[in-house]
This record gives C-alpha cells, sequence and structure tokens, in this order.
C-alpha cells in the first residue's frame, strides 16, 4: 500500500481486513462471474435507465442542465443525450444524470428508498466513453458501482438515520467503478471513497416530498460529484475515514459477491414518484371490477402511509409537481389508462384531471403504514354522485423484485412505450438492440453509433 506524505491522514490506520475485503471485490468482481439472473438484472437496469435518460431529455430540468452543463464544462468524449455536442465526464455525467430522473421513471431499489441506476449509470457510461471501455467492462463497472453504491445507501441510512437523497451516497458506488478499470492502490481507493462520501449531497429529502422541486433526489450531482471524487483521488486529494471503514459496515461486505443488493431492484412503469404508483393500481383495481364512470365520481379517499400522504394532491404547477403528487398519478389514470410522459410533461393542467383532484381527500393507514418501505401499498375508496362506494384492494405496484417483477418483455414495452416518441420507432427498437448485446461490442459508446440521439 501506498505510504502517503507526513502531514495529511494516513488512510491506512483505517483500513482492516473487511477493508481489504472490499478492495478485492471491487477490483476483482465481473459482469460473467455474477449469476445469470444478476446478469439478466443488470441489462434491463441499462435499457430501463437509458429509456429513462432519452425520455427525459424532453423534461425542462434537462434543459436547464445541459446548458449549464455546456457553458461550464469542458467539451471532451462522453456522449450528452439530447445535444449532439459532446462533454468531459464530469459534464457528461451531470448532464445525463438530469435527464435521468427528470420524470421519475427511474428504478430503484426497495431497501435503500433511493434510485441508484439513475446517479450511477451516466457516471458510467461516460467513464466507458472516455477510456473506450468495452460493453463488457462497461458492465463490469456498472455492476460494481451498483452493489456498492446500494450498500453505501444502507449504511447512510443506518448511521445517519435522515432520509437521504439518492446523490448524498451514489458517488461511492460511481468511485468504486473507477477503481474496477483503473485499479487505485488500497489507501486511493478509500480516499476516493472518503471524497465521495464528504461531497455526497445533503439534500433533505423530505423537505422535497413537502415541496416538490427540481432537486428531487439530488441524481445528478451524484453523478457528478462521484466522477469528480475519483479523480481527485487519483491526484493525491485525501478523503476522510468513509463509512465502510465502520464496524457497521462489515455484514455489508461479508455479503460482496454472495448475495446481489441488484436482486432487490424494482422498476417503475409509470412517470411518477413510486409510492404514488400504488394509487394508480388501486384506480385501475376499481375500474377493472366496477367500471366506473370517472365523470360520476364525488369523492375519493386515498389510503395510505404517513410519507406517501404528505405528498400533495392539490393541483400541479408544472410536471415536478405533477410527479410528486399523490393524486395526480390516480387522477391520470382514471383519465387516460396512463401514467407516461405526455402526462406528467403536458397533461398537469389538463381540466378532467384537475376536476378529479378537487375531489380527493388523503387519510392515514396504520396496517399500510406498518409494511413500509418493504412495500408501498395504497387504497382507494371511491364514492359515486348516486352514493355508491367502491373499495380497492391495499395494491402494491408491479414491478417490485418480490411482487411481479418486470421481465424483458415487461421493460421493453415500458422502454418503447417511452422512448418511441423522442426517437422513432425504428431508432427507438435499433437503440434496444444494441444496449441488449452491449456486453458483445468491442466499445460501449458504438450502441450509439447509427442513432441521432439529439433533439
Amino acid at each position: 500500500m501506498k505510504i502517503l506524505e507526513k502531514g495529511v491522514i494516513v488512510m491506512k490506520e483505517y483500513l482492516n481486513k473487511h477493508s481489504e475485503q472490499l478492495y478485492e471485490y471491487v477490483l476483482n468482481e465481473r459482469f460473467l462471474k455474477a449469476p445469470q439472473h444478476i446478469q439478466a438484472m443488470l441489462k434491463r437496469i441499462v435499457v430501463d435507465t437509458f429509456g429513462a435518460i432519452i425520455a427525459g431529455t424532453e423534461a425542462p430540468v434537462s434543459r436547464i442542465t445541459r446548458e449549464v452543463a455546456n457553458a461550464q464544462y469542458a467539451p471532451g468524449k462522453c456522449t450528452v443525450l439530447g445535444q449532439r455536442g459532446k462533454l468531459a465526464m464530469v459534464g457528461a455525467a451531470f448532464a445525463n444524470g438530469a435527464s435521468a430522473n427528470a420524470l421519475d421513471c427511474d428504478d430503484g431499489n426497495r431497501p435503500t428508498k433511493g434510485h441508484c441506476s439513475a446517479s450511477i449509470l451516466p457516471a458510467i457510461f461516460a467513464l466507458a466513453e472516455d477510456m473506450q471501455l468495452s460493453g463488457e467492462r462497461f458492465l463490469d463497472a456498472l455492476l460494481v458501482a451498483y452493489e456498492i453504491g446500494i450498500r453505501a445507501s444502507v449504511l447512510v441510512h443506518k448511521l445517519r438515520p435522515d432520509y437521504h437523497s439518492t446523490g448524498s451516497w451514489s458517488g461511492l458506488g460511481i468511485v468504486a467503478g473507477h477503481c474496477n478499470i483503473k485499479k487505485y492502490d488500497m489507501e486511493t481507493f478509500f480516499h476516493a471513497l472518503g471524497i465521495a462520501e464528504g461531497w455526497g449531497a445533503y439534500s433533505p429529502m423530505m423537505r422535497g416530498v413537502d415541496y416538490p422541486n427540481m432537486l428531487k433526489d439530488a441524481i445528478s450531482w451524484g453523478s457528478m460529484s462521484g466522477t469528480v471524487s475519483a479523480l481527485m483521488a487519483e491526484k493525491g486529494h485525501t478523503g476522510i475515514p468513509p463509512l465502510f471503514t465502520f464496524k457497521e459496515a462489515e455484514p455489508e461486505i461479508d455479503t460482496l459477491g454472495k448475495k446481489y443488493r441488484a436482486e432487490q431492484n424494482y422498476f417503475k412503469p409509470f412517470c411518477a414518484c413510486r409510492w404514488t404508483h400504488a394509487g394508480a393500481y388501486a384506480a385501475k383495481n376499481l375500474l377493472d371490477k366496477y367500471h366506473c364512470d370517472v365523470n360520476d365520481i364525488a369523492e375519493i379517499k386515498i389510503c395510505s402511509f404517513e410519507e406517501a400522504i404528505r405528498l400533495p394532491y392539490s393541483e400541479p404547477s408544472n410536471t415536478e409537481n405533477a410527479q410528486y403528487n399523490i393524486g395526480f398519478p390516480i387522477a391520470s389514470y382514471l383519465v387516460y389508462g396512463q401514467v407516461g410522459p405526455r402526462q406528467v410533461l403536458n397533461e398537469f393542467r389538463n381540466e378532467k384531471i384537475l376536476t378529479l383532484m378537487s375531489k380527493m381527500k388523503v387519510e392515514h393507514d396504520p396496517e399500510l403504514q406498518a409494511l413500509f418501505p418493504t412495500t408501498s401499498k395504497t387504497r382507494l375508496e371511491i364514492t359515486m354522485n348516486d352514493g355508491a362506494v367502491y373499495k380497492s384492494e391495499a395494491m402494491q405496484p408491479e414491478g417490485d423484485y418480490n411482487y411481479k417483477p418486470f421481465d424483458d418483455v415487461s421493460i421493453k414495452e415500458k422502454y418503447m412505450r417511452f422512448v418511441s416518441p423522442v426517437l422513432g420507432e425504428a431508432k427507438t427498437e435499433a437503440f434496444y438492440e444494441n444496449v441488449m448485446n452491449i456486453e458483445k461490442f468491442s466499445a460501449a459508446a458504438d450502441i450509439l453509433k447509427g442513432l441521432d440521439l439529439s433533439n
């Protein structure tokens, strides 16, 4: 191990056998060594996240971030989806991270209450383009980044019990992905982890729930800061002893390569906070069962857990208000049978939707609270003008790892539905095939060849 100069933090004093275990995993994990179901899950993550980025390029926050990134970051080798010009790694990671979470349709991981893929994939793909990595090596780094990022989230919430946004911990996964490729020495790696933790966005998540805005899960900041942390550590920048040196990290380290956190991934069929999806499924349950006329609805009672009912159900004024709104997805599904990019970008002032939302009220359900965050369930009670009352079951959103998980067919259906309006059907299909076969590409960046992904 490298001995650091006198007067700076000597990271080796904080390292132990578990640190070595973590380091060896990060260096040696490979996509093709992982179980087949994990390989399949990672490919779905790649398809789904690229789909979220492409669909998200049309959102206002994506355009704003691209403008700032182009003005403030250097040109480089890395693609920014939604434009022709390329940027250096940091700028591309930042811009694509904003698009990945712009419509809140990116995947998540149930124990973390966060969205690892949307933050790490833009950063790791930028690394792959910058270093001309093969598709297989890109997947190696992405798998490592995901497994370390999710474990970092578990530890963050254990050691600092506030609900922290994804950007507060995703950077640790990103520097692990860099280490898998660049083979840092052990102390440099742990400094990089410490920098990423120190520079992670605090971003108080529940305030963002109470006041929906473009910050959301701080996804883009995590993409950017994780990339910067790796680059700074390479130059000798030091960091704090990271949370992976704590005793509480040992159980998470012991499972590396044995239990994959990617197994607990979920995918989102709707463009909305995951906590609201159950309400849309409850609306579907009532429509399928009772065929009620939405024009004759007098009242809609939403019964759910505390975190969900803290979301507003008032009239949204912009797309972020629509995405972080417990009422909008229910009303959108009742009117359109869908909560997709079109609805959250263009229909948040739709009169039919707003009329239904004006008839809503919320109620806390202790039974559903006890199930959260393992599951996020919601019940609806709809009262009709004639006095009839229809009650849904307590619905759980599909796509959870433990409830109607998405297979390749489900992922493709969502991807085509979200991306075709942006690229057209032929390009959308071609890009899907490239992404699903990315491990066969000698250069990961070649999945973009022949496709104009600028708007």
